[in-house]
């Protein structure tokens, strides 16, 4: 390929080879210059000849030294340059450039058009996330504001509970259930005794009318001392009315 085709297609790309190669090769150039100068500044302090006549003729070798080097060193930096200028930079037989595509109005509109749809669903959805941080941060301070309520609650039952085992609260509560319990039997008992009375009253006021009615019909019927109702007082009639009357009321 030609050299001017070949520039046509680096410049493309913004390269340069030749540029790159005499950079490295100055470079080089440089460290093994300053190495050079080091080593005379090093070996003349080592040798205590800086000053004297001694120096020169020591500078004299070091540049001797330093031109076989450089001899040497040119040689390999020339075949190096030719090798990377027909190798390595070297453009494949049947490379072309690529048409450069012309810009289009409406792919650009189109691109325009699609990175704002891009941007307005952002905006959408950034929305959204704000609202849903807002209402998460009022379900948040309300959820705050009820711990803190129930941790009063907490805390005012503790005193409350604390104060009771102060002052012995349960002790007295058992004491007090147990005197319940107790007046609840005592008066079992009582309602049991009370009934037991009644009952046994009831029973002998019906034995005693039962008598009562004996004699009315005895005397009725002019049994005994043949006389009949005649004979009967009047208490005695008032008093049978009454015990007649009184079991209905029991």
């Amino acid at each position: 390929m030609q050299g001017s085709e070949s520039e046509k297609i680096f410049d493309s790309y913004n390269l340069n080879p030749q540029l790159f190669v005499n950079e490295v090769i100055d470079s080089v150039n440089t460290i093994v210059n300053e190495a050079f100068e080091f080593f005379l500044q090093e070996t003349a302090k080592n040798l205590q000849v800086e000053g004297t006549d001694r120096f020169e003729p020591l500078k004299k070798g070091v540049e001797y030294i330093r031109n076989i080097v450089q001899s040497k060193l040119d040689k390999r930096q020339y075949m190096w340059e030719k090798y990377c200028l027909s190798q390595c930079f070297a453009v494949p037989q049947g490379f072309s450039l690529p048409q450069a595509d012309k810009p289009s109005v409406d792919t650009s509109s189109d691109q325009d058009a699609e990175l704002d749809a891009q941007l307005d669903s952002l905006r959408s959805k950034l929305a959204q996330v704000v609202e849903e941080s807002t209402d998460l941060n009022k379900e948040l301070q309300a959820l705050e504001m009820q711990s803190s309520k129930n941790k009063r609650s907490a805390a005012s039952l503790n005193e409350v509970i604390q104060f009771c085992d102060e002052l012995g609260f349960h002790e007295k509560f058992s004491e007090l259930v147990t005197t319940a319990s107790e007046l609840r039997s005592s008066l079992e008992k009582r309602v049991t005794q009370m009934s037991t009375e009644i009952e046994h009253e009831r029973a002998e006021k019906i034995r005693k009318l039962d008598d009562d009615d004996d004699k009315l019909r005895l005397n009725y019927h002019g049994y005994g001392d043949h006389s009949g109702l005649c004979n009967v007082k009047l208490e005695d009639l008032t008093q049978f009315l009454d015990d007649v009357k009184t079991p209905n009321d029991l």
